[in-house]
């Protein structure tokens, strides 16, 4: 076997009926000097039985099987297994009911490794019953800390469309009880430990819109109890970010997205706007704080005495 030259890290649960496509796009890869390690989070599918079939056609793939615990646990045992068993000298992790384009291995190599980057970020197409749309991501700067702020201000933070040396994961770890926007808290944690990002700005990974992803699960109880999750993580572990003021937008953009999706008929969301400070709401970033004010007002969230102050902070 040729040397591993990237590892693509996969954490998988009950996506039987995509399979085919994400491993057609795996070994129609032009660069074939990479492995893929993939995790089987307890599925009750047919999963874990078609990637032994898989993986018995093909030496580059480790397959692994745990008891359900999650898509942070899941993603966990594959960094464990990364830094057991060894693997590239860089890694990328994928979802796989997503697929990638041909070259996109190649492509994402050739640039970091002539780049001497830590980690590369590219475009992604976002697939769904619409069609296809492509997403450039455009970061201003190739500094982390700087990213980091674009991350706050909205740049997605799926890991699956940045490459990072994997020496850089070996202290990262994904809290074992977030599954929701596990992502964006652990590229936090590897862009506070690397120095240099690069961009590519070609789209080389497509991520998939299902009814039944994690991700776009919208019930009232998952939506605001991830959330609270979320943000009980941030605030504990990154406190630096509550003096940043693109972290008080990036709270209210949560709280705008969360009024957005979900249809509210019980006191339910009030605890999570227990979470939100008045000093957040009251944060001088117009776009989002006149719209959060109108949804907080039609779906009577707020107190009177918040609406007030809220609407006196418009005319200041």
């Amino acid at each position: 076997m040729n040397e591993i030259k990237v590892t693509i890290l996969v954490a998988m649960y009950n996506v039987e009926k995509y399979l085919q496509r994400f491993f057609d796009s795996i070994f129609n890869q032009t660069m074939r000097e990479f492995n893929v390690v993939i995790v089987d989070d307890g599925s009750t599918d047919r999963s874990f039985a078609i990637c032994q079939e898989f993986a018995q056609s093909d030496r580059r793939i480790r397959l692994y099987h745990k008891p359900n615990g999650g898509v942070s646990s899941a993603r966990n045992y594959c960094l464990r297994k990364l830094k057991e068993e060894g693997g590239g000298e860089y890694c990328i992790f994928a979802d796989p009911d997503d697929y990638l384009e041909p070259n996109m291995v190649e492509c994402l190599y050739e640039r970091i490794t002539s780049s001497d980057a830590d980690m590369l970020i590219c475009d992604y197409f976002s697939d769904s019953i619409s069609g296809v749309n492509r997403n450039p991501c455009n970061p201003r700067s190739t500094y982390a800390n700087d990213v980091i702020n674009e991350l706050l201000l909205g740049m997605h933070a799926g890991l699956w469309n940045k490459l990072v040396k994997s020496s850089y994961y070996v202290d990262v770890k994904f809290p074992d009880n977030l599954n929701y926007q596990e992502d964006f808290f652990s590229l936090i944690a590897l862009l506070l430990k690397i120095e240099k990002v690069d961009y590519l700005p070609i789209p080389l990974y497509h991520y998939c819109f299902h009814k039944e992803s994690l991700s776009n699960n919208n019930s009232s109880k998952f939506v605001l109890d991830s959330s609270m999750n979320l943000l009980r993580q941030l605030r504990t572990h990154y406190s630096f970010l509550l003096k940043n003021w693109r972290y008080s937008v990036y709270e209210i953009r949560l709280a705008y997205s969360i009024l957005i999706q979900c249809e509210i008929e019980d006191d339910y969301f009030r605890s999570f706007f227990s979470w939100i400070k008045m000093s957040v709401l009251l944060h001088p970033h117009k776009l989002y704080r006149r719209s959060l004010f109108v949804l907080l007002v039609v779906k009577n969230i707020c107190s009177q005495n918040i609406i007030r102050k809220l609407s006196h902070s418009f005319h200041r």
